[in-house]
């Protein structure tokens, strides 16, 4: 669900004219446009109060304090919505996100830091993403996949089996594509034509040191010489550097520019990285 700020006009008990279009509201528009209520309108409006007040704060740090969710207690990180501020030619826009708490197979979704932070940088540079074929590694709730189908990109979200009905649910209404992908597992089917996608996108991916073999290569198969592979990390970086050397000689990769980033959605312990293929087609 997506909520917007509506103005209206104020009147009296007596149903006289206060103040013209003094009066904002939050108008649910729903998944599909109707503007039903759902459960997500329980605190969009605290939401975005929270929001329009950490705007205002120009100290950084206490600014990254109020918008940052890794600190939040397990209840608001896995069991409540989270909302999304983002912002439109005619204010900002809630963007109602569900997430998970652990089930018995052992998984959960929440939206991280880096994912917020790579959905106000997409936001920023809007018309690089315009029509172009993206996927997402480990999508996960779905944020950055909402924002990517916002701002006019073909979209294909992937995930393990256990995490796709969660991700569904969020990016009902917008047209996205949702896969299963295991990562190290053939891709047939996910690429349509030659050259790989032109942007792959993935938010905190270097948690397992195991895991990063099949990672970079479901990286090689999904990207060509143009790719763009669009990275952001916080501190779940526990494998790190076995990443950086398995894509050395097959990836070049660097940090974007502070200019590239939301102006207040950045943080000091969150990495945005760009990475793109050199000559070598296989990871070490």
């Amino acid at each position: 669900s997506a909520f917007r700020i509506v103005e209206e006009d104020e009147y009296d008990s007596e149903g006289f004219l206060i103040a013209p279009r003094g009066n904002q509201r939050l108008e649910d528009v729903g998944e599909d446009g109707s503007g039903e209520q759902g459960p997500c309108a329980v605190d969009a409006e605290s939401s975005l109060k929270i929001y329009l007040q950490y705007k205002t704060i120009t100290n950084p740090v206490i600014r990254a304090w109020r918008w940052k969710r890794e600190h939040l207690s397990d209840s608001e990180r896995f069991g409540q919505p989270y909302y999304y501020p983002s912002e439109t030619s005619t204010g900002p826009e809630m963007l109602c996100i569900k997430q998970a708490p652990f089930s018995v197979e052992g998984f959960a979704s929440t939206v991280w830091d880096s994912s917020i932070v790579m959905a106000k940088h997409i936001e920023k540079v809007a018309g690089a993403f315009k029509g172009k074929r993206c996927v997402e590694l480990g999508a996960g709730c779905g944020l950055v996949g909402v924002v990517l189908a916002r701002v006019g990109a073909e979209v294909t979200l992937t995930d393990l089996r256990q995490n796709l009905p969660l991700l569904q649910e969020n990016v009902s209404g917008y047209p996205v594509d949702v896969q299963e992908l295991t990562w190290g597992k053939p891709v047939e089917g996910l690429v349509k034509g030659t050259g790989g996608f032109d942007v792959v996108v993935g938010c905190d991916l270097m948690y397992i040191r195991e895991a990063v073999p099949a990672l970079c290569n479901t990286l090689v198969e999904l990207s060509g010489p143009k790719t763009r592979i669009l990275f952001a990390y916080g501190r779940n970086r526990f494998a790190e550097e076995e990443f950086l050397e398995a894509i050395a000689g097959v990836f070049s990769m660097q940090d974007l520019e502070e200019s590239e980033l939301d102006d207040i959605h950045r943080a000091e312990d969150v990495r945005v990285c760009l990475l793109q293929r050199l000559a070598s087609s296989a990871c070490s």
